[in-house]
Formats: structure tokens, C-alpha cells, sequence
């Protein structure tokens, strides 16, 4: 994701602070009732071999990733623009919300109004194809996919490497897009040593490797969580459930503030995109509710078989075999393991971990209404919950939208079907004389086309 969005240019673009400026989109204008949005695009946008980026481009974009053809995993991303959801499920003569006005100008079709649309044209799976790019079916086909981003392809070897250099027909001159070279596979730490690569994503047990002052920690919008299994019979008891949320302190599981996490009593983190309604919404958190003991009661808590995750299983069991009397047991497995379990419904509790796609509570919040989003691992149902967050989707004015987020929010903490542990913060080597990286709490990051090394 990181190399496609040097590559392909979204209709915003990351300014040097992080803002989402207008890139191929040189304006828009959204209509009364937040549906309706109309684009013009930058007429001096070109390709990397010199044609001109047209509306027909974006109108495919978003055909190609809805047809159920395919099957995109983003494809979901898409879902915010009318018809996009019944054409990627097959429902026959499913428009989709994309009109094409002219060369420049094109219109969208939402389903329901954006807090803050940016967010959205953001993601790598809006940035526009273009209509006629042969398909890439190896690596080395992807040289000749043209580019609309401040970089093109100038080497590629699988396994290897990826080089990138600038696009000599990006729209602005004053981009540096200086030269990138990603190295494939090896140990980060050991290639930022060597002085072969100048940035890196760093694990948090490779802090004690590496010079404290060449570590950037950049807060991401990510949660961690506790989650129940509600299919249970066991679980599917709100007391049970209570019992083993009072059990969780989220302070004693942070052991290495040096990482960035930070304890937390809500499910939607500290970040740029979340600030105002963390402002607006101060008393949310969960209400201890002294669940009682659950001597003998027999658990399973499924985790990635990380070594720092199955440690921090551990201290989470610990949690609950002290304060609630219940056996509880460590299920580590690969990602896909851990999955298979949480599909299947094998597993009492498991760790989970959202990064948001797009800045925003509703990306956190939406991810436990009960209408068969993947995110909603708990399986938990709750009617009410569904309402107020749809209402809240629909909403235009930030003051009624962060109250019925709000009011989400504390009844999904209320239910105990996931527990809020911690937020999370990125970590980076970065080279001391490289300048211009920008990191984003969501979404593709870090963007390299203003850095220079120096």
C-alpha cells in the first residue's frame, strides 16, 4: 500500500503536516444533503507517459473494484458510494453511484454523507487506474502500468528490491519525489545498521538494538481489545462477561511505555480524526459492575503466536485466574489459526487489533454493528447499537453526530462484548538526515514524495 500510493495519486494527497490537501481533485462541491459530490479534476494531471488523467479514469476505478469478478479484498472500502455494495454481491442491474459529467468533472453518489470526505479519497483503493493499463499479472509487468503519483517504476526484482523515481509528468514541480529504493525480506535493524536502508518499522522488542534517537513514535489510530465470544453459552451471559471485564486492568498490561501503547478505558483511540469527539464525548468509558467470581469455570484465550502477544496473553490471563477464580488457558496460533478459531466460533476470548482505515470514531464504533461486518468478532447483537450508529453515519452536524456516537459507544462498553486495553503508537528507525517523511495515523503511511536526505 505504501508503493502504490507514491504511485498512483488519490484526489487528495498528504500536505508536509499530515493535512489532506487536493491532488488530482482540484475542487469539489458537495450538495445540502451530503450525497452528492461533484469533482473537478486537475486538468494538468498526467499519467507517467504523458495522457492526460480523465474522468473516465475514476468512473473505472471504482467499476473495476466492485466487479464481483474480481473479488478485491478493498472492495468493501468502496461501499460509502450508491449501488457499490448490491454490484460487488451480484445483485443483477446494481448501478453504481459514479457519473461522469465531461472529461474533468465527475460526480459521486454516496450512500449516506462523509464527516469529512478527504478521509475516504485518502485510501489506495480510490487512488484511479487507468482505464486502458494492460493488466500486471508478474512484477515485471507492473513497469509498464502507467503511474498518476509523483513516482513511477524503475526497477523491480522480485524478492529483491523496488525502485522508484520520479514521474516526469507529475502535475507539481515543486514535489522533491526524490529516488526510493525498498528493500525486500532481511532484518530491518540489521539493513538500517548498515547504513542500507534509512527507514525502517521497528518492533518493540528491538528497542534495546537500536540508538533511543533514531526511534519516531507516531500514534496510530489503533485499539486493542479484549474480545468475547457472545455465541458462547457462557459468554453469552452479561454477568460472566462483567465479571471478566472488571477483571482487566489495561494499566498493568502496558510493561514498556517506551513502545507508545497507552492504557485506555474507550474503543475509539486518541488521534487527529477522533480529537473533537473525544472532546465532545469526556464521560464515555466502561462502568465497573463487580461481576463476581467464576471459580471454575474452564477458558480459552485464543492470540497470535507473536512472542510479545503471547506475553501479554499471559499477563491478561493472569488478570482473570486472580480476581475471578476461572482457569483460563493459551490458545497461540499464526494469524490465520487465530482467525479460523474466531470464524468457527472455537475460542472464549481472543486479543484483537483494529487499525482504522480512515480517521474517524465511526471507523472504530462501526466495526461492531451486527449486520455481517468481518470486524464484529465478538458476534455480539444489539439493535439499539445498530440504530445509533447508523443514525450517526447519516448525520451532517459534528454536535448530533458525536452525540449519538457517544451514546454508541458507552452501550457497546456497557455490554462487555470487547474490553478497550490500549492505543497504539507506530514505531520507525528513521535516518537522522532524512526530512519530509510524512506519518498519518491512518491509512497508507508513511508517504515518502517530500522526503529528502540530507
Amino acid at each position: 500500500m505504501r508503493i502504490h500510493a507514491g504511485l498512483f495519486e488519490g484526489l487528495v494527497r498528504p500536505a508536509p503536516d499530515g493535512d489532506l490537501r487536493p491532488a488530482l481533485a482540484e475542487g469539489w462541491r458537495i450538495d445540502r444533503s451530503g450525497r452528492v459530490v461533484t469533482v473537478q479534476l486537475r486538468r494538468t494531471a498526467r499519467w507517467s507517459d504523458g495522457r492526460p488523467v480523465r474522468s473516465g479514469d475514476v468512473a473505472h476505478t471504482f467499476l473495476r473494484g466492485t466487479d464481483p469478478a474480481l473479488g478485491l479484498r478493498c472492495a468493501w472500502q468502496m461501499y460509502v458510494l450508491g449501488g457499490a455494495r448490491d454490484r460487488h454481491q451480484g445483485v443483477p442491474g446494481a448501478a453504481l453511484g459514479v457519473d461522469v459529467l465531461d472529461e474533468h468533472t465527475v460526480r459521486f453518489h454516496l450512500e449516506h454523507p462523509l464527516a469529512d470526505i478527504r478521509e475516504f479519497w485518502a485510501l489506495p483503493a480510490f487512488a484511479p487506474l487507468r482505464e486502458d493499463a494492460p493488466p500486471a499479472r508478474s512484477p515485471h509487468d507492473a513497469l509498464a502500468v502507467p503511474a498518476s503519483g509523483p513516482f513511477r517504476y524503475s526497477a523491480v526484482d522480485p524478492g529483491e528490491r523496488i525502485e522508484l523515481e520520479r514521474n516526469p509528468y507529475y502535475w507539481d514541480d515543486a514535489m522533491p519525489a526524490s529516488p526510493v529504493r525498498y528493500v525486500v525480506g532481511g532484518d530491518p535493524v540489521e539493513l538500517y545498521a548498515s547504513g542500507d536502508i534509512d527507514l525502517a518499522p521497528l518492533e518493540i522488542r528491538a528497542l534495546d538494538e537500536v540508538d533511543p534517537a533514531h526511534v519516531t513514535r507516531i500514534p496510530e489510530a489503533t485499539v486493542s481489545y479484549l474480545v468475547m465470544n457472545t455465541r458462547d453459552d457462557l459468554l453469552a451471559d452479561s454477568g460472566v462477561r462483567a465479571a471478566l471485564a472488571d477483571a482487566i486492568d489495561p494499566e498493568e498490561l502496558v510493561t514498556d511505555t517506551r513502545s507508545g501503547a497507552a492504557p485506555i478505558g474507550r474503543l475509539v483511540p486518541p488521534s487527529a480524526g477522533t480529537r473533537a469527539y473525544l472532546r465532545a464525548s469526556p464521560r464515555v468509558a466502561r462502568r465497573r459492575r463487580s461481576g463476581g467470581r467464576l471459580d471454575g469455570v474452564r477458558l480459552t484465550l485464543v492470540c497470535t503466536d507473536i512472542r510479545d502477544r503471547v506475553a501479554e496473553a499471559e499477563r491478561l490471563a493472569d488478570q482473570i485466574r486472580k480476581r475471578t477464580g476461572a482457569s483460563v488457558e493459551i490458545d497461540a496460533r499464526s494469524y490465520a489459526g487465530q482467525y479460523t478459531a474466531i470464524r468457527e466460533g472455537t475460542y472464549h476470548l481472543s486479543i484483537a487489533s483494529w487499525r482504522a482505515d480512515y480517521d474517524d470514531p465511526l471507523a472504530f464504533l462501526a466495526e461492531h454493528v451486527s449486520d455481517g461486518v468481518a470486524g464484529n468478532q465478538s458476534k455480539w447483537s444489539d439493535a439499539e447499537y445498530n440504530r445509533l450508529v447508523a443514525a450517526a453515519r447519516d448525520e451532517i452536524g459534528d454536535a448530533e453526530r458525536h452525540s449519538r456516537l457517544a451514546a454508541a459507544e458507552q452501550r457497546l462498553l456497557d455490554h462487555d462484548a470487547v474490553v478497550p486495553l490500549y492505543s497504539w503508537s507506530g514505531l520507525w528507525l528513521q535516518r537522522p538526515g532524512l526530512t519530509g517523511v510524512v506519518h498519518r495515523a491512518a491509512g497508507a503511511s508513511p508517504d515518502l514524495r517530500w522526503a529528502v536526505r540530507t
